[in-house]
């Protein structure tokens, strides 16, 4: 992974072998990625109401100083059916904020790849009570606390999720739990 600082927008010449990531001026340039803004996603999560079921049709990009939408509502299920959001910055807030209750978040893969030498937010913040996060996987976050995931709510259920190369400062690089029963 590259990152080139104050760019001012003049990168355009570059070859790239094999996997790698580019950003420049904090936006990610290589590989391009044409899909939806997160601020589209954000719109649809902040507007969900109780029972609300969203399913993903599209991939997401989490572009440097975007902010986080909480989810307010109780019964909602996000199903994801396997797209991906995307980032590549530091998260000031969690990615996904759960406040409601019996919430599912399901089948959604969350590629933020924090190329900074910073410690930032959990992917998913947890405080609502009663819900799962099922099928996901976490690529690449470092936090303070949870890498991938903070859960403070009660009776959670973190089921069949891949973490890959998420870290954290103080403690649990993957998952870090202080509700009960989860």
């Amino acid at each position: 992974n590259c990152t080139f600082p104050n760019t001012r927008g003049f990168i355009e010449d570059y070859y790239v072998e094999g996997q790698c990531v580019i950003i420049a001026d904090n936006s990610q340039i290589y590989p391009e990625i044409p899909m939806a803004s997160y601020s589209e996603l954000s719109d649809i999560i902040r507007n969900l109401k109780d029972g609300d079921v969203y399913n993903l049709t599209e991939d997401y990009y989490f572009d440097y100083g975007c902010l986080c939408y909480p989810i307010k509502a109780n019964n909602v299920t996000i199903n994801g059916n396997g797209h991906t959001i995307y980032g590549n910055g530091v998260l000031a807030y969690s990615l996904i904020s759960v406040l409601g209750d019996n919430v599912s978040v399901n089948s959604v893969i969350f590629d933020f790849k924090n190329v900074y030498d910073k410690w930032a937010s959990s992917i998913v913040e947890w405080k609502g009570n009663g819900g799962s996060i099922t099928d996901c996987a976490f690529i690449g976050n470092k936090a303070e606390y949870g890498g991938a995931i903070t859960w403070k709510g009660n009776n959670g259920i973190i089921e069949d999720c891949l973490f890959v190369n998420d870290t954290a400062r103080i403690a649990a690089g993957a998952i870090f739990i202080t509700g009960i029963n989860n």
